[in-house]
Order: structure tokens, then C-alpha cells, then sequence
């Protein structure tokens, strides 16, 4: 790997910005928002990172943790990194680490599927209007890749996305124009949830977007799914996970 791009793993390390706090959850306001108790019985409200419903992750009086504001954000609220899920599993709520976790395992080739590149770019754009989160290149030949983070874990270890109805979709179709064009192009799931043992599309969310996943791997887009190791220190993609649930020879 070129110092470029060992330099922005570096700079995105997986362990979180400060010692974690234990807390209870009581209630989410307006989803970005979470009422939480410590153990002294105090209350207060964290910032929760992640607006979607959390399934399975925002049970009322589920043990959490939190990392304090940084020194440059004084004014602002703690953040809600981890819960344990139901089922005992510790999962990440906080979507703003996939793409440093992404990379991470990318640096240290836990994601064989995307080695042999040289350059990086992080929250890049395609032609005039289409967002990538990440853009890998090896002597001229870019590969784009889009990221979901899943949340959602089932008591069978099915983990399931999307959570919320059309979420994802358009980032599946602008793989689909990209792959047209003649690039690689890839979507991957990054799963920081410790009980997540296979990912399938969720049908009873979203029907529609099965239906374009497959479309879209049908067409030349890749699909990978990688756990990431939870713990109340750091998380790191570790062992890639099957997705099931598509017709036979897609999945």
C-alpha cells in the first residue's frame, strides 16, 4: 500500500476518541437525540449519530456507551457509540465510523477483495453529481465503493438491511450507472454488531430493495459483507459474512 494511503488509516483509527462511559437508555427524542441515566442515577441527553430506528438497538433500559465531546466540540453533546443489542450482542450505533472502518480493513488486507490499489479518496464524487464514499485507484483504473452500515440483527443472527423503507436504493442505482461505464464498482455492508452471523435484504422493510440489489449484481456490481469486532476499546472489520436470501447464483 502507497504512504498515502497508510497515512489516512492512520489518521482514522478504530479506536474510539475517548474512554467510554456505561449508561442506561431511557427514551430517543426526535432520533438524534437519547435520554439516557448513569449510575449515579443522573440524567442527561447524548447526541445519537444514527437517525434510523435502530431496531433491535434502541430497547428502553438497554445498557450503552458513550464517548465524551472532543476538546473542540465543548459545547457539544457526548455521543452515543455503543448498545447492547438485544440478545446481549455490543453493536455500534455510530454510522460516521463505516468508511474509517472500511478503510482500515482495507490497509490491513482484511478485505482481500480490495487490495492492489495505491491512492484513496474518502467522500468523493462521480461525474457531476454522484457521491461515493470511497474511490481506490491502481495506475489510473478507479474502483468506487459505497458503504452501509447494519444495525439490525435478528435473534437467528440474520443481520437485515435496509431498516427504513427506500433507504439505499439510489446509492445501488448510482453503482449500477457507474459499473455501465465500464468501473468497478462495489457495495459493501460493514456490520459492527458482535451477533450478526449472515446478512439478507430486508423484505418485510423495503421488497423493492432486494429486487434492485439483485438487479444490480446481475449488471456487475459487487456486494460484500464484513463484521467488524466490537469492544468497549476499538472495533475492526475481521471475517467477511455470506448474504442470503437472493435468487440462487447471486448470493
Amino acid at each position: 500500500m502507497a504512504n498515502l494511503l497508510l497515512f489516512f488509516a492512520e489518521r482514522l483509527c478504530m479506536r474510539f476518541r475517548s474512554p467510554l462511559t456505561e449508561a442506561i437508555l431511557l427514551k430517543r427524542h426526535w432520533r438524534f437525540l437519547a435520554e439516557i441515566a448513569l449510575k449515579s442515577q443522573k440524567r442527561m441527553m447524548i447526541y445519537c449519530p444514527n437517525t434510523g430506528p435502530l431496531v433491535s438497538c434502541d430497547l428502553l433500559g438497554s445498557r450503552l456507551w458513550f464517548a465524551r465531546a472532543l476538546d473542540f466540540q465543548k459545547d457539544c453533546l457526548p455521543v452515543w457509540e455503543l448498545v447492547e443489542a438485544d440478545g446481549g450482542h455490543l453493536a455500534c450505533v455510530n454510522k460516521e465510523h463505516r468508511i474509517p472502518l472500511v478503510v482500515e480493513g482495507i490497509t490491513r488486507g482484511v478485505i482481500q477483495e480490495l487490495q492492489g490499489y495505491n491512492f484513496l479518496q474518502a467522500n468523493a464524487v462521480y461525474g457531476a453529481d454522484i457521491a461515493v464514499d470511497l474511490i481506490l485507484k491502481q495506475q489510473g483504473e478507479p474502483c468506487f465503493i459505497n458503504i452501509e452500515a447494519v444495525t439490525w440483527c435478528t435473534s437467528t443472527g440474520d443481520g437485515q438491511f435496509p431498516d427504513s423503507q427506500a433507504v439505499g436504493t439510489e446509492r445501488l442505482l448510482q453503482l449500477m450507472q457507474i459499473r455501465a461505464e465500464g468501473h468497478r464498482a462495489v457495495m459493501l455492508y460493514c456490520v459492527p454488531h458482535n451477533g450478526v452471523q449472515r446478512l439478507r435484504p430486508s423484505a418485510a422493510v423495503d421488497p423493492n430493495y432486494g429486487h434492485v440489489l439483485q438487479a444490480a449484481m446481475a449488471r456487475g456490481v459487487e456486494v460484500l459483507v464484513y463484521r467488524g469486532r466490537v469492544d468497549l476499546q476499538s472495533i475492526e472489520l475481521d471475517i467477511r459474512l455470506p448474504f442470503v436470501g437472493l435468487a440462487a447464483g447471486l448470493s
